[in-house]
C-alpha cells in the first residue's frame, strides 16, 4: 500500500471554487500499482524506490507511454548515461555538479534540439 506523504483529496486552502486539487505525493509505490501505471492529470507525484541504476532504467522503460523522462541526480555524467538508456522522446535532467547547475536535454527530436540550442540548456543526441 502506498504511503500518502502530502496532499490528498480535496481542494487546496484558498481555492474553494474552480477545479483544483492539492499537490499530492505518494511513497512506497511499486510499478505494478495503477497509481504508477496510469496517467494522472494533476499535481500528483509517485515515488518508486530502486536499488540500482539498471533497476531504475527498467522501471522507467516499463510503460506504454514515453513522451518524456525526467532525471534528478547530483552527477551530470550519470544523467547523460541514464538518459541515453531511456525509451522516451526526450529526457530532461537537472544535475547538480560541483561547478553549478547542469540543465540538459537528450532528444531525438530535431525541432526540440533546434529550440534548445538557442537557450541556456545543453543538447545531446541519443
Amino acid at each position: 500500500m502506498p504511503a500518502l506523504l502530502a496532499g490528498g483529496p480535496g481542494k487546496p486552502k484558498g481555492f474553494e471554487t474552480g477545479y483544483f486539487v492539492q499537490p499530492t505525493v505518494f511513497a512506497d509505490v511499486t510499478n505494478l500499482m495503477s497509481i504508477a501505471r496510469n496517467e494522472i492529470f494533476g499535481p500528483v507525484l509517485v515515488m518508486i524506490p530502486f536499488d540500482t541504476e539498471e533497476e531504475a532504467v527498467a522501471i522507467a522503460n516499463d510503460t506504454p507511454y514515453g513522451l518524456a523522462a525526467y532525471i534528478q541526480t547530483g552527477d551530470p555524467e550519470r544523467a547523460k548515461r541514464v538518459a541515453r538508456k531511456l525509451r522516451a522522446g526526450s529526457s530532461i535532467s537537472t544535475a547538480t555538479a560541483r561547478t553549478g547547475m547542469c540543465r540538459s536535454v537528450v532528444t531525438s527530436s530535431p525541432a526540440m534540439a533546434a529550440n534548445m540550442a538557442n537557450s541556456a540548456w545543453k543538447t545531446f543526441w541519443n
